[in-house]
C-alpha cells in the first residue's frame, strides 16, 4: 500500500534532461510507480497522503557537497533544520571537524535522517570560528589520528580539507596543501582546497590538485583568481578542468563576485559543483546566499541552463560522493529521495560579496522535500 502519492507533478527525467506530467507514488521508503496510478484498496489506505503538486517540478533530491553543519562547531548549522527546508536530501560537511574534534562532533550524523558525508579538516581542530584560523603548519598534522578516523570510518569521511587562503597560510605559503596533497595520496582520498585569497597565484595551486580533487569557492573574487590578467579564464585553472579537477562554486556571503563568474560563464567555463558553502554567517542571508535554491536561481538568472545546475547539484555531487544508488535521480525501485519545487515568474534579488546587486526575474522555491519516502517538509502553500 502506497504512503505517499503526488499527483500530477512534473517528473525530472534525467536521461532526457525534461519534466513530463505523470503522478509518483512511494511505497515502503522506495519509488514504486511512476506513471497512471490504480487507485484501489490494494494501493491506497486510511494513511495514503494523496498531495496534487500540479504545476511543481518533482526532481531528484538536491545534494549541497559544500555545507558546515555540526551544529556546536562554531559557525555550524542545524542540519535537517536547514538542508530539509530547502530541498536538500544529501549533504557534506567540510571540514568543521578534525582529528582532535572529529568523534565528538560527528553524532549528528547518526542523528540525523539527513544522509551527511564528511571532510576531514587536516588541522585538528577544524574551523575554529570566523575569527580565529586554524593552524595549517604540517608539522602539526596529527597524521596518524588523522589515518586511523580515516579507516575507522572509512565511508563516512571521504575525503580531506584545507583552507589555504593567505591570512591562514602566511609565510608558509603552498607547503600545507602540498603536505596535505601527499597525506591524502597516501590514503587514497580526495582533498578539497579553500582557495579565497591564495598565498601567491591560484595558477600555483591548481597545478597541484589531482584528478578527483576539488577546488572550491571558484568564482571568488580576492587575490588571484580563475581570471587571469588578461580578462580570460586561466590557462592553468581550464588544464586542472580537462584533467578532473572538480571546481566547487560553493558561494556562501563572501566567496563570490559575479565579475569573476559572469566572464567565466562567457567562456563557457561552468561550475562541477554548486553548493551554499552554509554557515551562521551565510544561510538565509540575503541577497548574496540564502539557500541552495537561491544560489541556483542566481545561476539560472546569468544564463546557466537549468538542466546543467540540476547536473551540479544531484548526479555529479552523488557520483563523487559513492552515492549513485541513493542520490541524484529518479526511478522505479529508488529511495524516495525528493525536492518538490516551483519556479516563480516573480523577482528576485542576488547580491555579491563586492556589493553589487543584481534583479532577475524567476527564482526557485521549495515545497516539499521527501527523505526514503518520508515526508520531512512541506510547505503550506501545497
Amino acid at each position: 500500500m502506497y504512503q505517499i502519492i503526488l499527483k500530477n507533478g512534473l517528473i525530472w527525467d534525467s536521461a532526457t534532461s525534461s519534466a513530463i506530467q505523470k503522478d509518483l507514488s512511494i511505497e515502503n521508503g522506495k519509488i514504486a510507480c511512476i506513471g497512471p496510478i490504480h487507485e484501489n484498496e490494494q494501493t491506497i489506505g486510511r494513511l495514503t497522503n494523496v498531495i496534487d503538486v500540479s504545476g511543481a517540478m518533482v526532481l531528484p533530491g538536491l545534494i549541497d557537497m559544500h555545507t558546515h553543519i555540526y551544529p556546536l562547531a562554531a559557525f555550524g548549522t542545524s542540519a535537517e533544520a536547514s538542508c530539509f527546508s530547502s530541498g536538500v536530501t544529501a549533504a557534506l560537511d567540510c571540514g568543521s571537524a578534525g582529528a582532535a574534534n572529529y568523534e565528538k562532533r560527528r553524532a549528528v550524523i547518526d542523528s540525523s535522517r539527513l544522509q551527511i558525508k564528511t571532510l576531514l579538516n587536516v588541522s585538528s581542530t577544524g574551523v575554529l570560528s570566523g575569527r580565529i584560523n586554524e593552524n595549517i603548519d604540517p608539522g602539526l598534522f596529527d597524521r596518524g589520528k588523522i589515518r586511523e578516523l580515516a579507516v575507522k570510518y572509512k565511508g563516512e569521511i571521504i575525503g580531506l580539507k584545507i583552507r589555504q587562503g593567505a591570512e591562514i597560510a602566511g609565510e608558509l605559503g603552498l607547503k600545507p596543501l602540498e603536505a596535505a596533497i601527499d597525506l591524502a595520496e597516501e590514503l587514497g582520498l580526495p582533498i578539497m582546497v579553500h582557495c579565497t585569497n591564495p598565498p601567491g597565484s591560484l595558477d600555483d595551486m591548481v597545478n597541484l590538485l589531482r584528478k578527483g580533487d576539488v577546488l572550491a569557492h571558484v568564482f571568488m573574487g580576492k587575490g588571484s583568481t580563475v581570471i587571469d590578467p588578461n580578462g580570460c579564464v586561466s590557462k592553468a585553472v581550464q588544464a586542472a578542468h580537462e584533467r578532473g579537477v572538480l571546481m566547487d562554486a560553493a558561494n556562501a556571503n563572501a566567496h563570490f563576485a559575479f565579475s569573476v563568474a559572469e566572464q567565466a560563464l562567457n567562456e563557457h567555463f561552468y561550475p562541477d559543483i554548486i553548493s551554499t558553502d552554509q554557515t551562521i554567517n551565510s544561510l538565509y542571508r540575503r541577497p548574496n546566499s540564502y539557500n541552495l535554491l537561491h544560489i541556483m536561481s542566481k545561476y539560472m538568472d546569468m544564463g546557466m541552463e537549468f538542466s546543467r545546475i540540476l547536473d551540479c547539484v544531484t548526479r555529479i555531487p552523488a557520483k563523487w560522493m559513492g552515492l549513485e544508488d541513493s542520490e541524484g535521480e529518479i526511478s522505479v525501485g529508488r529511495p524516495a529521495n525528493l525536492a518538490v519545487i516551483r519556479l516563480l515568474n516573480e523577482p528576485a534579488v542576488f547580491g555579491d560579496y563586492t556589493g553589487v546587486i543584481k534583479t532577475g526575474h524567476q527564482f526557485l522555491k521549495n515545497m516539499m522535500t521527501i527523505k526514503n519516502g518520508i515526508l520531512v517538509y512541506r510547505d503550506q502553500e501545497i
